[in-house]
């Protein structure tokens, strides 16, 4: 009989049975790599008895006699993203000192909410120092990540967070475009439409809200990923403005930012480029080829306690939906200064315009509470506006510079996520093994005992982060932007995780050269991150 195997959408063979064990015995097929007979049926490669044979049951441990295993019951996401797990306490613990998860990263049992690492106590040992967070109140906020990723169960899943409502001010004099209806069918293609400015005056005109989600609305996006969504809106022509969270796990290439409230011919969907970014204070300029108007911001805008505010963004499966709240404080979080505001919002908002009654821009929605409702955060325009003059100090090459170096942190913190999953997957080996000799049983027979639960969890591995990384990885290796040192690094980084996995997925040798392969591999991934860290000059948080 003749055998095809399929990797990552490639068609391979056919191959005789001598073949495959000497791949198998190689690393080159393991568990979950796609087999057929007849290339239309696929199925695991550990269904075929030709590879894996079926062995007598083993005897399984006693409850008594069960391995010392710690329970996988803990999720974690970095940023409010889908999450990944089942993972064990010391899985955690390790990302945590190996620098891949935060006290700003989020964890929760099966059933429970998610909430920041920082706050459970269980981690709190494990979490550097972190920086004082004066002025905070007793209400923790979640960083928004903007909504429902199209993501598997195990490596994806939290809750993101945002904010919004409408509002009424007599101070700003910025009103909304002015030039919105025309543009909406009328503006002709390849020319940029450009706010009018605004009338001189000493009073401002508050309008309804009706009135300004019509007059706004169109210039308000909704950005699908491959993982999230969130809300961005035209802050310049042609320059969308969102948090640095909702697309921090995105490959820009993939992402589509739609305009729902236009007609098709204006709607989109269109690509992305990152211009700037600035991760502490969670702003984010992409460049997108739409001609529709820009906002205008509230640039003289003060506080005012109780003013009252108008959000618009697309959580979950909703387009542009519209909430109404008010300005409650002024906070200061992790030394970063936000505005409160007193609104009910859902994921997906993360990113969306918060607006004053004259519909000019105050800020940009990026948290919520999670322990009271109706609380949540906006980035102060005073802030936005200095982002902006920062973006513009920039040159053509810098602002590409920046999507290059996006490109490449996303592809890291995918690859460092695989890798510890992967050194958790043999580490769970391990314990199996060594449990099985104590019984008299053999290292196979613990191997077999452990083998389900983790070939599903590696094929989820591959599906959900290895198939986008490798997409990905030949044009990093190829843009001359990045560093040489790095696009070095991160291929032997590449190289390290596939050797992990293969011993997951074809677990081989003794017990003893196996333990010690998986410490050999664990340290050298350990420091191919740090490296590749300290020469992308990235947080992984």
């Amino acid at each position: 009989m003749t055998y095809y195997i399929r990797l990552r959408g490639k068609v391979f063979g056919p191959f005789d049975e001598v073949q495959l064990v000497k791949m198998k015995n190689t690393g080159k097929v393991g568990r979950t790599t796609e087999m057929s007979t007849d290339g239309i049926i696929w199925k695991a490669a550990a269904s075929f008895e030709v590879l894996y044979p079926a062995p007598p049951t083993p005897t399984p441990p006693t409850p008594e006699s069960a391995p010392p295993q710690e329970p996988a019951e803990w999720f974690c996401s970095t940023d409010g993203s889908e999450g990944f797990g089942p993972l064990t306490k010391s899985a955690v613990v390790g990302m945590v000192r190996s620098r891949q998860l935060s006290g700003r990263s989020y964890v929760w049992r099966q059933g429970e909410n998610a909430r920041l690492l920082k706050n459970v106590v269980e981690f709190t040992d494990s979490l550097p120092t972190t920086r004082s967070t004066t002025k905070q109140s007793g209400t923790k906020p979640y960083v928004l990540f903007g909504g429902i990723g199209a993501v598997l169960v195990v490596l994806l899943c939290i809750l993101g967070i945002v904010i919004g409502r409408s509002g009424r001010s007599t101070t700003e004099t910025s009103p909304v475009t002015e030039n919105t209806a025309a543009t909406k069918d009328t503006e002709k293609e390849g020319e940029t439409a450009v706010a009018t400015p605004p009338a001189s005056s000493s009073t401002s005109t508050s309008s309804t809200t009706e009135e300004i989600v019509e007059k706004v609305e169109q210039s308000i996006a909704r950005i699908e990923g491959q993982y999230s969504s969130g809300t961005g809106f035209l802050i310049r022509p042609r320059i969308l403005a969102t948090n640095c969270h909702v697309i921090s796990k995105e490959f820009l290439e993939r992402a589509k930012i739609v305009f729902p409230s236009v007609s098709e011919k204006q709607k989109g969907p269109f690509n992305a480029k990152l211009l700037y970014a600035d991760a502490d204070r969670d702003i984010a300029f992409l460049g997108v080829e739409s001609t529709l108007p820009a906002l205008s911001l509230a640039k003289e805008h003060q506080f005012k306690r109780g003013q009252d505010i108008i959000v618009v963004g697309s959580p979950g499966e909703l387009e542009n939906a519209v909430n109404i709240g008010v300005l409650s404080s002024e906070k200061e979080i992790d030394n970063q200064k936000y505005y409160q505001l007193g609104i009910s919002i859902n994921p997906g908002n993360s990113g969306g315009p918060v607006m004053n009654r004259n519909g000019s821009v105050i800020g940009i929605a990026t948290l919520k509470s999670t322990e009271q409702e109706g609380i949540a955060y906006c980035i102060p325009v005073a802030h936005v506006l200095e982002a902006l003059e920062n973006m513009e100090k920039l040159t053509e090459s810098e602002k590409a510079n920046n999507n290059s170096r996006h490109r490449a942190a996303v592809a890291l913190r995918m690859l460092a996520v695989v890798n510890y999953i992967c050194r958790d997957s043999m580490k769970e080996y391990d314990i199996w093994m060594k449990a099985a000799m104590d019984r008299g049983l053999s290292a196979n027979d613990g191997i077999k005992l452990a083998a389900e639960k983790i070939d599903k969890r590696m094929d989820q591995v591959q599906y959900i982060f290895l198939d986008n990384v490798e997409r990905e990885l030949d044009k990093i290796q190829k843009d001359s932007k990045l560093p040489k040192e790095f696009r070095f690094k991160l291929a032997e980084f590449y190289s390290n995780c596939m050797e992990i996995k293969s011993y997951v997925d074809n677990p081989r040798g003794n017990y003893d050269s196996y333990k010690a392969k998986m410490i050999e591999l664990a340290d050298t991934g350990d420091r191919l991150h740090r490296q590749l860290l300290l020469s992308l000059e990235v947080s992984d948080d």
